[in-house]
């Protein structure tokens, strides 16, 4: 399956939720900001109240009297407006004063940030008097609505507010974290659940690859066990003892091998439902070795040289139908991915704690890139139709991940070192029987 398209339609997704995010998020500020701005004004009419009320104090002259906003004084209305009255009565506004009033009226509100009041020439815009002659208007301030001072708009009063959007954040905070939040969440929740169609797509792809390499790899010895089988039953070479016997041993072997597949398969079920059972002995190497070998001769056409470095008393704590099983996959693939001169090492080394059995080749070698990938399960059979264009061998994938899995029932592991090019070695680690550890403590401790 193209995995493009799904890709192409989660990103798209996680765009488009994204830009709903944002949007919303936008509209929320600006609805909040519009909104401090409006409780600003209220916050300065009321201010500009307060203010008046504290000039009045002992300002307005005795018999004067307010009428409609507007001063009467000795029964003769002239209506000059109250705040060029308090001026012309020598109460002008303190600019400090009113700061200060505002100040106090926004903390009420729960508004905190600082604040600049103008004197202003309304006509011309010239700032008259400020608290804060050097600051300039930029993004990011609120002005209120200018209060007349005179009548002829030479004096208006106005407040600035610096940074509100430091409030608006404020009241918004625990609504954007808890958006972000729950935008990350979905999102995730989007990127795993095709990422889990993917793994399924993709799982779907190896069991078809599966079969397709079961069939391929269990039709070839069956084809050579027929043939074999007629060519016997033919009686054409009764006469030839010495051919009848190596195609009963072809037909063995392939026998053998069918079996060999079948029993990678129940293996690695059982490991996986944790009900493999081993029945573990001391197996002496040598002779196991021997007869793989034996039986490789058969198997290939190859020219095989074959070394072992190794103790004739040397013995292994292990279950033996899984020692040669997985031995024989490493000698197996030794010979499949080496060209038609094939040179094969078998060394054993045994340390205080453990048993190291490696099985080295002149082969191909394997490429750090997929030295990750050849433990696991179907991998091979996940590339078969690549390494048959390119003429490599096909099969189950299972050799590998088989070994790696019978070593961890062990209790053991296997490592692999390789250089493309120059051949790998393959390095089984079994733990030592526990009584010959302790054999080996006692005389130390006397």
């Amino acid at each position: 399956m193209n995995t493009r398209k799904p890709k192409i339609v989660t990103a798209a997704s996680l765009f488009v939720l994204f830009c709903l995010q944002a949007m919303w998020s936008v509209y929320t500020y600006h609805m909040q900001y519009s909104q401090l701005e409006e409780r600003c004004n209220v916050v300065f009419a009321a201010s500009m109240f307060r203010d008046i009320m504290r000039r009045t104090k002992g300002t307005i002259p005795e018999g004067a009297r307010i009428v409609a906003g507007k001063v009467s004084e000795d029964g003769k209305d002239d209506y000059v407006p109250f705040q060029e009255a308090l001026i012309e009565y020598n109460a002008p506004v303190s600019l400090t004063q009113f700061d200060s009033i505002y100040q106090t009226f926004l903390a009420s509100e729960n508004i905190h940030t600082k604040t600049i009041i103008d004197k202003i020439n309304l006509r011309t815009g010239e700032v008259l008097e400020s608290t804060d002659s050097a600051f300039r208007a930029w993004w990011g301030t609120v002005e209120t609505e200018p209060a007349l001072l005179r009548r002829d708009s030479t004096e208006a009063l106005r407040a600035i507010i610096v940074s509100p959007h430091k409030n608006v954040f404020s009241r918004l905070g625990l609504l954007f974290i808890g958006s972000l939040v729950s935008m990350f969440f979905v999102g995730w929740g989007i990127a795993y659940q095709v990422k889990i169609i993917l793994l399924q797509n993709r799982i779907a792809e190896l069991r078809k690859n599966f079969s397709n390499a079961m069939v391929h790899d269990m039709k070839t010895p069956l084809n050579t066990i027929l043939m074999g089988v007629k060519i016997l039953g033919s009686g054409k070479i009764d006469h030839d003892t010495e051919k009848k016997k190596k195609h009963f041993d072809i037909i063995e072997d392939k026998c053998h091998h069918l079996l060999s597949l079948s029993d990678k398969v129940m293996t690695l079920a059982k490991i996986e439902e944790d009900k493999l059972i081993l029945d573990r002995a001391e197996v002496p190497l040598k002779p196991l070795v021997d007869e793989l070998v034996r039986h490789l001769s058969i198997r290939t056409d190859k020219q095989i040289t074959f070394e072992m470095h190794c103790p004739e008393t040397e013995q292994v704590y292990a279950d033996p139908m899984h020692l040669r099983e997985i031995i024989s996959n490493l000698i197996d693939n030794a010979v499949k991915y080496s060209g038609a001169s094939v040179h094969i090492n078998l060394s054993c080394q045994t340390t205080p704690n453990e048993t190291r059995i490696s099985v080295s080749d002149n082969g191909f070698g394997i490429p750090l890139k997929d030295q990750a990938l050849i433990f696991e399960k179907f991998e091979r059979a996940s590339a078969a139709n690549k390494r048959s264009l390119r003429g490599g061998p096909t099969g189950f994938g299972l050799g590998l991940t088989y070994v790696q899995q019978v070593m961890q029932a062990h209790g053991g592991s296997v490592e692999v070192e390789s250089i493309e090019g120059q051949g790998s070695v393959f390095t089984l680690i079994f733990p030592l029987l526990v009584q010959e550890i302790s054999f080996q403590l006692i005389p130390e401790m006397t």
